[in-house]
């Protein structure tokens, strides 16, 4: 499990497959706003926002993992179920949605067949289901 970085599902990001250069993480907290009579508003904290991680990554599918990664990311987002998340270290981190995937070709051979293809993922996590 060690060349694995994440895996999502039945997909897995690693040197094999499709690497991400970049993760980031952004968790939300929900402050609701209260007016006030001849005060300026306050916030009351009533929980947890939404938590997202984005990758970043590039594929070179003739170097390694082939053509058919993007597919695959789109092939598990298309399930429209939450799935698995763990770490290299296999600890699992709950349910997540992928939420969008972006790509970019950028590098051709002939025919049009892509050489560099870049790739933004975005996911956010399911929740709690109690």
């Amino acid at each position: 499990m060690s060349d694995v970085m994440i895996g999502l599902g039945d997909y897995r990001f690693s040197i094999e497959t499709a690497a991400y250069q970049s993760l980031t993480r952004t968790t939300r907290y929900r402050w609701q706003k209260q007016e006030r009579v001849n005060r300026a508003p306050a916030h009351q904290f009533v929980g947890p926002g939404d938590n997202e991680i984005e990758l970043k990554g590039t594929i070179h599918p003739h170097y390694k993992g082939g053509l058919g990664q993007l597919q695959a990311m789109r092939n598990e987002a298309g399930k429209g179920v939450a799935l698995d998340m763990f770490d290299s270290m296999g600890h699992i981190h709950d349910l997540w949605c992928i939420t969008e995937i972006e790509e970019q070709q950028t590098v051709f051979d002939r025919g049009g067949v892509p050489l560099k293809q870049e790739f933004r993922l975005r996911i956010t996590f399911y929740g709690e289901d109690s």
